[in-house]
């Protein structure tokens, strides 16, 4: 069933509403007189169907999409109290709008507190958005505790980057001694299990691939054996191999000669050659 229909099935007068809607498609102007007056004249109450939707939210759509210059669109936006906006923002994924001005009032009604501005700009009309000011909108969502089975496309979008900010939020709301709604926490589990593991798992196969864990690093030095075997312990004694080591980072600066700084690989086992502890 179309929005027409299903809305004309519910006003038992629908005699003003098709007179707006002949009025703006052949006056687009008319529709800034229109537009505001939708509530007062088709009702406030909550459809059926779609989900969310008011009397008012669809008939201002309709009257929307009569339009045959969108131009004026983003002023209607931005000049209009909450209702008018949302409605607009339901009616985007179906206007002739440029992504800019889709997005700028996008971007708009994210920045706001109005639970019903940020809902249904994660709508359809959000795949407009780039991914960081997606998940910037879905967190917001999260925080405000909207309902994430309504966020277009939110399965097929969430990243790894989405994971870890949705952790970020869960632990403060643990150390507050709160937690996530239920459906919030579920995707958290979800977009931890698809992006963690298969980390952890690539992890893995290197170390089995690699040295023995529990054994010495590859790059560790030995004392030698002879010079260990004559005395008793040996001490090894490291040569400084960057600059700043060398001469103090204090004292270090790009100027220094960097002849007096000896950092060749090949002369490294001279330079960590076990010492006898003085004194013996």
């Amino acid at each position: 069933m179309s929005l027409e229909t299903l809305l004309r099935t519910e006003l038992t007068d629908t005699v003003w509403l098709d007179t707006a809607l002949e009025t703006v498609a052949r006056q687009p102007s008319a529709i800034v007189r229109l537009f505001p007056a939708v509530g007062r004249r088709c009702g406030r109450w909550m459809l059926p169907e779609p989900t969310g939707w008011s009397v008012d939210d669809a008939a201002r759509v309709l009257l929307l999409l009569r339009l045959k210059d969108q131009s004026g669109v983003p002023q209607l936006y931005r000049h209009g109290d909450a209702a008018e906006k949302r409605a607009v923002l339901r009616a985007l994924p179906q206007l002739e709008l440029s992504a800019t001005d889709m997005r700028t009032i996008l971007h708009d009604a994210l920045r706001t507190n109005d639970t019903r501005l940020v809902a249904a700009a994660l709508g359809p009309a959000a795949r407009v958005l780039d991914a960081a000011a997606w998940r910037q909108g879905v967190l917001k969502a999260v925080f405000m505790g909207l309902a994430l089975p309504d966020i277009a496309d939110l399965d097929e979008r969430a990243d790894a980057e989405l994971t870890t900010m949705l952790a970020g939020l869960a632990e403060e709301r643990r150390a507050a001694g709160r937690s996530l709604a239920a459906d919030a926490a579920e995707l958290l589990e979800r977009l931890t299990t698809t992006f963690t593991r298969p980390a952890e798992e690539h992890g893995a196969a290197d170390r089995s691939q690699g040295a023995d864990p529990t054994g010495p690093p590859e790059h560790a030095f030995k004392p030698d054996d002879a010079t260990a075997s004559e005395g008793g312990d040996a001490q090894l004694t490291a040569t400084p191999t960057s600059p700043a080591e060398e001469h103090g980072v204090a004292d270090y600066s790009p100027a220094t000669d960097a002849a007096s700084v000896t950092t060749d690989a090949a002369e490294l086992p001279g330079r960590l050659q076990p010492q006898r502890e003085r004194g013996q």
